[in-house]
This record gives structure tokens, sequence and C-alpha cells, in this order.
């Protein structure tokens, strides 16, 4: 998983490449149609879990766009997102943080820098 998440980083698109991959090594390790057909078991594995998140995700946009821009000049929607907004952002910077801690530092902080 932590490969997954470093390629997903690297390149656009990260959530798709990231459960591709994840799907391609489950249906490898599971062996899914038999352990002579390994390819075919994680691209069938990587196209289903690809298929059911662009699904999911596509759906969730067409279907809920509308709604969501029916609520735009509305106070009581438009606070409450603004809150959220602001505590993503520090979730977001939080994580920047541990991660670049953790790549600059990862013996601690009583190493040197690398």
């Amino acid at each position: 998983m932590i490969d997954g998440l470093a390629l997903g980083e690297t390149m656009p698109g990260p959530l798709i490449m990231v459960v591709a991959f994840v799907g391609f090594v489950g249906g490898w390790t599971k062996e899914l149609f038999g352990p002579e057909t390994l390819l075919l078991a994680g691209v069938t594995g990587a196209s289903i879990v690809t298929l059911c998140t662009l699904l999911s995700s596509l759906l969730f946009v067409l279907l809920g766009g509308p709604v969501v821009e029916a609520t735009r000049h509305d106070v009581n929607y438009t606070a409450p997102l603004t809150g959220i907004t602001a505590a993503v952002v520090g979730v977001v910077l939080n994580l920047a943080v541990f991660f670049a801690c953790h790549v600059l530092w990862p013996q601690g902080f009583a190493a040197e820098f690398e």
C-alpha cells in the first residue's frame, strides 16, 4: 500500500492509480483463476476496482452537482462548508508536515538531517 501511495502521489490521478495497483496485487496474490493465470487475475482485479471507483465518483458528481449548485447562495449551507474547507486545509498541511518529518529525519529528530 505504501508503494501504491508513493506511486500515486508522484503522478496525476493518484486515487485511481492506487486502487488499480491494490486491485492488481489483490487479484495476483489471491490467484483468482488459478496459479497459472496470475496476470489475468491481476488485470481483472485492477479493472473491477477501477471501474467501481470511477462509477461511484462519476455518479456522485453527476447526481450531487446540481444539488450543491442549488445551495450556492444559501448561508445555511455555505457557512459550514467554509469551516469544513478550513479544516481540510489544516489536515492536508498536518499530513505534509508529518510526511516531511519522516522523510527528512527517518531516525527521529536526534539524528542528522539527510
